[in-house]
């Protein structure tokens, strides 16, 4: 159960992680790509 919990919490922290650093990159990808079209504009 104990094993059972923390793998639970390994799984949902690493999940979380994963997310976090996607919606970063997409993020600062927009922005790059926002800072990009501005400066050709």
């Amino acid at each position: 159960m104990s094993l059972l919990g923390s793998v639970l919490g390994f799984a949902m922290l690493v999940g979380f992680l994963l997310t976090t650093g996607l919606l970063t990159v997409i993020t600062g990808g927009a922005v790059a790509y926002a800072a990009t079209q501005n400066r050709n504009n």
